[in-house]
């Protein structure tokens, strides 16, 4: 069960914020809990039989920003006050903008993360600790079927190149690290190549106007006083 001081801040937040997707912290883990939880699950693929999820601070980071990146409402409460994380409009018509610039391209796996790495990264612990059995098979099976428009629903993959190997381009990307990390899995447990689209390497972008970094959800919050809530 949930904290009684967890559940009450939560309330007096989503009463606030009806439409937005709330995560409270509390002793360094987030909370999400009633219908939010099923925006999680219908965006990422997450399933539980539990009405609220916890989430450690990194991992929570990750959901908050791929959440406003894909348009939702998302609020972020803490001791320290409350505050909505959004993306401003420059950077999100930037982000559009580079994202429209990216070539379909299907690259094996071992091109953006070494065989043993992606082995290491998705052990057996690491799959269970994420729930994750289900959606590596659903993946495989896609895989198999190169289909990619449902591969599109968890999010896309942005890279550059790098010599003879890509990076994922961490602002542009719309996909969860760690679905990445299990799409490499499934992609080279079924022999198959990773839907990605390639972009221009960043300090080329720069040079016809630049792109400007997506604020990270982890900045600290400006201590707002009590029952103020503003826009971050």
């Amino acid at each position: 069960m949930l904290d009684r001081a967890i559940e009450q801040s939560w309330s007096i937040v989503k009463e606030s914020y009806p439409n937005a997707v709330v995560f409270q912290e509390s002793d360094g883990l987030y909370f999400v809990r009633g219908a939010d939880t099923a925006v999680l699950a219908k965006e990422f693929g997450i399933e539980s039989s539990s009405r609220w999820y916890a989430f450690a601070d990194a991992q929570a980071i990750a959901y908050m920003q791929a959440l406003a990146e894909r348009g939702y409402a998302v609020a972020r409460t803490t001791s320290s006050g409350v505050a909505l994380v959004k993306l401003r409009g420059d950077q999100r018509c930037e982000i559009i903008k580079q994202r429209t610039k990216g070539r379909f391209r299907a690259l094996s796996p071992t091109l953006l993360v070494e065989a043993r790495e992606i082995e290491y990264e998705t052990g057996d612990a690491w799959m269970k600790r994420h729930g994750y059995e289900a959606l590596f098979e659903q993946f495989q099976t896609w895989f198999k079927n190169q289909d990619w428009r449902s591969f599109r629903s968890y999010g896309e993959v942005y890279v550059y190149q790098v010599g003879d190997w890509y990076e994922v381009d961490e602002e542009l990307s719309s996909m969860l690290e760690s679905h990445i990390l299990l799409a490499a899995k499934a992609a080279l447990a079924t022999d198959s190549k990773l839907p990605c689209k390639v972009v221009e390497p960043r300090s080329r972008r720069n040079r016809d106007g630049g792109t400007t970094r997506v604020p990270s959800a982890a900045q600290p919050l400006v201590r707002l006083g009590q029952a103020r809530f503003e826009d971050w």
